[in-house]
């Protein structure tokens, strides 16, 4: 494993690097929070409207 000191295109990769890993581990966070959102939704909204139809 080489020394990479003061070798501005190592420097740039490792941030890009760390940038994007951590920027797609945003987005995943993102897709999986909208994902649980809409099946939460989807539950209540059919289980609401059980609930509607079972009361008529």
């Amino acid at each position: 494993m080489p020394s990479c000191e003061g070798c501005l295109a190592c420097e740039m990769a490792q941030v890009m690097r760390i940038y994007f890993t951590s920027y797609w581990r945003f987005v995943f966070l993102y897709i999986y929070v909208a994902h649980v959102k809409l099946a939460v939704t989807v539950t209540v909204e059919s289980g609401y409207s059980k609930s509607l139809n079972q009361s008529y």
